[in-house]
């Protein structure tokens, strides 16, 4: 576990505000990518010619890769440091993006949505890690948390308006072209000592984490299905999830490196807070 920081070495506060806004800037940006392409269905269809089923996975592909690695991307970050892993999202998100906006037809385009997915899910668990690095007094801290999760409704909001936009004024590439000056914004902002976080002596189950994966990933797709998909293709997605969950208990029980740290679970608040989480990933 992280050393705990005291105010008196917290960063001076005139490096912390852009450091703080970088950080928010890469939750913007990585939540806008869940909702800007829909709009851009149409203009996808004219230009790359693909199936509906592509369409659908083009759109939620990302959505389902994002919250399927969420829990493992925390441990990621844990283990080796999360400024190393936020930068690493950050630095993927763009060159991705990059890739995406070339992308020569519609499976291709959602094999690269997969990987803007992963790394956007290294960003989000690392941001609030360097949140806690650099406001170590708790009011502080809770402001700054305020701030950075009031990023996630504005960027679900401007997804749609944003995805209008530029498919309008330049077409569909342009939604994945505009990923790389906020990407190299949020690597220059969110950059220096401040941020920095020690690598931890954090073990990882590989098996637990790949059933934890599993789990996230087929419940995301479920509620996407249920969102206006086929009620087979939902109903397929909440069984694979209930059956990857059951084997992700019996592992856990048994692991020296669990995923879900017991301490965690008892904490006050928390079982209610992980119950509402995945609705809201796949939103």
């Amino acid at each position: 576990m992280n050393p705990v920081i005291s105010p008196a070495t917290a960063a001076p506060s005139g490096r912390r505000g852009p450091a703080l806004f970088g950080i928010s800037l890469g939750y913007f940006m990585v939540l806008l990518d869940t909702t800007v392409l829909s709009v851009a269905e149409p203009d996808l269809a004219d230009s790359l010619h693909g199936t509906v089923a592509g369409l659908q996975w083009a759109v939620t592909g990302y959505t389902v890769v994002f919250g399927a690695l969420l829990l493992s991307a925390g441990a990621v970050a844990d283990r080796y440091g999360a400024h190393r892993v936020f930068r690493a999202g950050v630095a993927a998100f763009g060159a991705g993006s990059l890739l995406c906006a070339a992308a020569p037809d519609l499976w291709t385009l959602v094999a690269l949505r997969a990987v803007l997915g992963a790394a956007a899910a290294a960003c989000v668990p690392a941001s609030m890690a360097m949140i806690a690095r650099l406001y170590p007094a708790p009011a502080e801290r809770a402001r700054a948390v305020a701030t950075w999760a009031a990023t996630s409704g504005a960027a679900l909001a401007a997804g749609p308006v944003a995805g209008g936009a530029l498919v309008g004024l330049a077409g569909w590439r342009a939604i994945f072209l505009v990923n790389v000056p906020l990407a190299a914004a949020v690597l220059a902002l969110a950059a220096g000592r401040p941020v920095h976080c020690p690598r931890g002596t954090r073990r990882l189950d590989p098996v637990a984490q790949l059933l934890a994966c599993a789990a996230l990933g087929l419940l995301t797709d479920a509620l996407i299905a249920l969102g206006g998909g086929p009620g087979a293709h939902a109903a397929v997605s909440a069984a694979g999830a209930v059956a990857a969950s059951a084997a992700f208990a019996v592992r856990e029980r048994g692991s020296e490196a669990p995923v879900l740290v017991p301490a965690v679970l008892r904490a006050p608040g928390m079982p209610a807070a992980l119950a509402a989480a995945p609705p809201s990933t796949s939103s």
